[in-house]
């Protein structure tokens, strides 16, 4: 089944994200959606890319979401060193050149914790609409010692009326 955003190539299998290249195909794989938790069947033909579809036909529209958030934070807990982009203040005014303030650079990260509890903020789960409830979350994590590194994904998903839109 295709879902919001695209196919289902991601589920998880023992708790553990899979691919649908790495387990055998029909039920067989053992799979289970990430996002609603019912059976999936591994499709593998030779007409369409291989996927995931939920046995029962259903229409889960996170699964798709829920699976690249899970991969997403399975790829960040694993890597040992990330590079950082340069960044640039960008004045207003037309007259003004760009100012770099950080050059690029490479951080090593020697622990990553997922998930783990601040008090009333639990990082990765933390999303709002309102921009001043984000800034409030990232003020009481690094007022609190916490180090942090926020990733905004920037279009993915959809608005209202279909289109592809960014997050404010």
């Amino acid at each position: 089944m295709r879902h919001e955003g695209g196919n289902l190539i991601y589920a998880l299998s023992n708790g553990k994200l899979v691919s649908v290249e790495d387990v055998p195909a029909g039920l067989k794989c053992d799979c289970f959606c990430p996002a609603c938790g019912e059976q999936l069947v591994a499709k593998k033909g030779q007409k369409m890319t291989h996927h995931f579809a939920h046995k029962a036909g259903t229409n889960c529209a996170f699964g798709y979401q829920t699976s690249l958030h899970l991969l997403a934070k399975d790829i960040l807990a694993n890597a040992r060193r990330m590079v950082i982009p340069e960044l640039y203040l960008r004045p207003d005014k037309p007259w003004l050149r760009d100012h770099l303030i950080s050059p690029a650079r490479e951080i090593l990260i020697d622990e990553v914790d997922v998930e783990q509890n601040h008090g009333s903020i639990i990082p990765d789960t933390q999303r709002s609409p309102r921009l001043a409830a984000l800034r409030s979350c990232i003020k009481r994590l690094y007022w609190s010692g916490v180090h942090f590194i926020g990733i905004i994904p920037m279009g993915v998903g959809k608005n209202s009326s279909g289109s592809r839109s960014s997050f404010s």
